[in-house]
């Protein structure tokens, strides 16, 4: 996404992760890797989806 205001528009209510701060005190966050409806991280989620997708692409190729 290259601007936010692609993705929402203010006053929006969204849930993030905060990824940290970065050298000039920018704050990191993540609508990516938290359900919107629940609030639950899923990044392993994501995780395990993209490693199940590289396998089945590897499988795929080996036919």
């Amino acid at each position: 996404v290259q601007k936010v205001q692609d993705v929402v528009k203010e006053g929006d209510k969204v849930k993030v992760k905060f990824l940290g701060m970065d050298e000039r005190g920018k704050v990191r966050l993540s609508m990516k890797v938290v359900d919107q409806t629940t609030g639950e991280d899923i990044t392993e989620k994501l995780k395990a989806e993209r490693d199940a997708e590289k396998s089945r692409e590897r499988q795929g190729a080996e036919d």
